[in-house]
C-alpha cells in the first residue's frame, strides 16, 4: 500500500496546470496545481508547525493521499454519492448530494431530499462563510476498505475515491465535513488515470492488481 501511495503521489505531482475530477452520479470539476516550488514551500511551513506543536503528524488508518490543489481554484459541481460526516445523522448516504462550487466555496446544495436538507441546515447553523470553503481534495487508496461503512475515517480510504474536506477544522471554527465520491475519473492535465474508480495509468494498475484490487483495475 505504502509503493501505491508513493508512485500515486508521484502522478499527481506532475501536474503542471491542473486536474479534472468527474464521476457518474454528476461530479465534475476542476482545480489547478501547486508548482513544485510552492509544494515545497508548503512541506516546509508543514514541518514547521509540527516542529511548534501546532499540527500533529497523521497517526490514523493508512491508505489517503492528497492532492496538490490550490482549494480556492476549485469550480464545478460535486456529488457526493458515498458517504458524508459530519452530521452525524447522515454519513452513509442514501441519495446523492450535489453542491455548487465557485472559486473553492460552495455556493448551492442543489439537491433537496432529506439528508441534503440535513445537511444543508448543520453548514448553516455555523453562520460563517468560512464553513463553505473547500480546505483539501484527497484520494483513498487502501485496499483493506473497499466499500462504505459509514465510519468516515474508513469511508475516505475506499480504494480509488476521491475525498473532499470543506470547511476550516479549528477550536475556533469546528466546522469541517468531508464527503465521498465513489467511482471518481480522474485526469493529471490531460492524462487519464482512474477511469470510474478503476486505475487505467499503467503504473497504478499495475500496483492496484498487486494489492489484490483486480475487481477495480480488470
Amino acid at each position: 500500500m505504502q509503493e501505491f501511495g508513493r508512485a500515486y503521489s508521484e502522478v499527481l505531482r506532475r501536474a503542471k496546470s491542473g486536474f479534472r475530477v468527474t464521476s457518474p452520479a454528476g461530479t465534475d470539476i476542476t482545480f489547478k496545481a501547486y508548482t513544485p516550488e510552492e509544494l515545497k514551500e508548503r512541506l516546509a511551513r508543514y514541518r514547521r508547525a509540527v516542529a511548534a506543536g501546532r499540527r500533529r503528524r497523521g497517526g490514523m488508518l493508512g491508505g489517503q493521499g492528497m492532492f496538490p490543489a490550490k482549494v480556492n481554484t476549485v469550480n464545478g459541481t460535486i456529488v457526493f454519492d458515498g458517504a458524508i460526516w459530519p452530521p452525524a445523522e447522515v454519513g452513509a448516504i442514501k441519495e446523492p448530494i450535489e453542491m455548487k462550487v465557485k472559486d473553492g466555496v460552495v455556493t448551492e446544495i442543489v439537491s433537496d431530499h432529506p439528508e441534503a436538507r440535513i445537511v444543508k441546515n448543520w453548514f448553516a447553523h455555523f453562520h460563517d462563510p468560512d464553513a463553505y470553503s473547500i480546505v483539501h481534495i484527497s484520494t483513498g487508496f487502501n485496499p483493506g476498505v473497499k466499500r462504505i461503512t459509514g465510519d468516515i475515517v474508513e469511508d475516505e480510504r475506499v480504494f480509488g475515491c476521491v475525498e473532499i474536506g470543506i470547511g476550516m477544522a479549528s477550536p475556533q471554527k469546528p466546522c469541517h465535513t468531508d464527503g465521498i465520491i465513489l467511482h471518481p475519473s480522474i485526469w493529471v492535465d490531460d492524462e487519464l488515470i482512474e477511469k470510474d474508480g478503476i486505475f487505467v495509468e499503467p503504473n497504478l494498475k499495475k500496483l492496484a492488481k498487486e494489492l489484490g484490487m483486480q475487481l477495480w483495475v480488470d
